[in-house]
């Protein structure tokens, strides 16, 4: 079956085997690396969208607390205005806190994390409002108030801290298996990637293997006719094995030997007709020959005779 194949057919499949080795090399590629960068965007987004916003917040809102503990001491030891100074600081960096906590909010989530963020908005309203009252207590000049909810504000703030971690343990956990996603992707196209450089490998040598065997053998043993067909032998065998290109090429040359032989032959039997007629004709001449000079010794017994009687002519005339 193999054999009967056509030279351009078998040429066309190594083209088609070398380009869908490439397709499929540079496609397992491209969808690993792609794969791959998706994964690692969505760790970057995961942390320059939701961990550093959140964490962000959270400092703000520690700092803004801080300073609310601050003012209050500024208020005992009787320095009003430093005390007001401070509570409005503290103010300002609850608003940015909660504006930072807002852009976390519009940041795509991660999968999982809803549960985490239900929690971390009932410790921010739990922490928020207790902040609001004790800024609210320094503002009226209320001290009392203000450390009546110092324990209410501590476990606020633990909540806080407690939901905020939660959110960026997931956070790390996630991207931990993103990151791991992405080498395994990268490592499964790396490995395709040599796979298929085996295989082009071997591809090469199966096609140089079947060309030799199928094109340059043939090719080198109908030189090797050629040559014994121009010395003049044409008792070489020439065996037709297949009916492509290299077959007909050889039905070809056995077609022209035969011919030659043919045509030879004929010559040959031409010569020897022409050597035949040669020898005849070279006996006929010897014969005429031969012949010739039997009648050229008659015609001189002829004259002799001739020469004889008149002689005796001449005698008698005398007598």
């Amino acid at each position: 079956m193999l054999v009967n194949l056509k030279v351009r057919t078998c040429l066309v499949l190594v083209l088609l085997l070398f380009t869908g080795a490439m397709f499929i090399s540079n496609g397992v590629a491209w969808m690993g690396l792609n794969s791959s960068n998706e994964k690692l965007e969505r760790v970057n987004d995961a942390y320059s969208t939701q961990a550093s916003q959140l964490n962000r917040a959270y400092i703000l809102f520690l700092r803004g607390r801080l300073l609310l503990a601050t003012s209050l001491m500024d208020l005992q030891q009787g320095k009003t205005e430093q005390a007001i100074s401070q509570a409005k600081r503290a103010e300002g960096l609850m608003q940015e806190g909660a504006q930072a906590l807002d852009a976390y909010r519009k940041a795509p989530r991660l999968e999982g994390s809803d549960a985490l963020n239900q929690k971390l908005e009932s410790a921010y309203k739990q922490f928020d409002g207790v902040v609001k009252r004790q800024a609210a207590a320094l503002s009226t000049m209320a001290v009392q108030d203000y450390l009546d909810l110092n324990d209410a504000g501590s476990a606020a703030n633990t909540a806080l801290r407690e939901a905020v971690g939660g959110v960026l343990a997931h956070i790390d956990s996630t991207t931990d298996e993103l990151v791991v996603q992405a080498e395994t992707a990268h490592g499964v196209s790396r490995t395709v990637t040599i796979v298929m450089l085996a295989i082009a490998l071997a591809l090469a040598v199966g096609c140089w293997l079947f060309i030799s065997r199928t094109v340059l053998r043939p090719l080198r043993e109908a030189g090797d006719h050629f040559e014994k067909i121009s010395a003049g032998d044409f008792t070489g065998r020439i065996d037709v094995r297949s009916t492509n290109e290299i077959g007909q090429l050889f039905g070809a040359i056995k077609r022209m030997q035969e011919s030659l032989t043919r045509t030879v032959a004929l010559v040959r039997r031409g010569v020897d007709e022409i050597n035949v007629g040669s020898r005849e004709i070279s006996a006929g001449n010897t014969d005429l020959s031969s012949r010739t000079e039997q009648q050229a010794a008659s015609l001189e017994e002829t004259a002799a005779s001739m020469e004889e009687l008149a002689s005796t002519v001449k005698q008698n005339a005398d007598n």
